[in-house]
């Protein structure tokens, strides 16, 4: 898939391409969206494309983002189990680190780079545990750049149910100008 877009004020254009793999959400298994990269994302009762349930969720497209710009990275978890008072737990893991870096090596970046959004709460984090009671789970979190080199980097965010022992993992790229 490409996307190319052109701003008809400035004449600037970004140019998007990925290999698109459709998943089989059919199954029985802790499972996670792709990660869609945001300008913002907030809770909103607005119609319309951009809405996912109760959050309206403006992508960035060309996943090229400024160091002063705050980024938002949505997704959501599908069919974690309930425990036998109907709770669902589950351990969320974040790493960032530049694009060629192989596995968790550069984790140390993240404590630069993300505040959680859990609530009101907010809080740096590598991890977070949660408990709920819904199979499904809708969240967010955004990307502080302030520190970061320009270059590409590789989020990657990996979800353990608690209660089935079940992992899921998702990555994805961006740039940083």
């Amino acid at each position: 898939m490409e996307v190319q877009v052109k701003d008809r004020l400035s004449g600037r254009q970004g140019r998007y391409r990925q290999e698109v793999v459709i998943d089989n959400y059919d199954r029985e298994f802790l499972q996670l969206s792709e990660l869609q990269l945001a300008y913002s994302v907030a809770e909103s009762d607005e119609a319309g494309k951009f809405r996912k349930g109760g959050l309206l969720v403006i992508p960035i497209p060309t996943r090229t983002f400024g160091r002063d710009q705050g980024v938002f990275v949505y997704y959501e978890i599908y069919r974690l189990k309930k425990d036998e008072f109907g709770q669902t737990r589950y351990k969320v893991e974040y790493s960032i680190r530049p694009k060629g870096v192989q596995g968790r090596k550069a984790r140390g970046v993240i404590s630069q780079l993300v505040r959680v959004l859990t609530g009101k709460k907010q809080e740096l984090a590598v991890g977070y545990e949660q408990i709920g009671n819904s199979e499904s789970e809708e969240v967010y979190m955004e990307l502080d750049l302030k520190s970061t080199k320009p270059g590409q980097y590789i989020l990657e965010i990996d979800v353990t149910d608690l209660n089935s022992g079940l992992t899921s993992s998702r990555e994805t790229g961006f740039y940083v100008q």
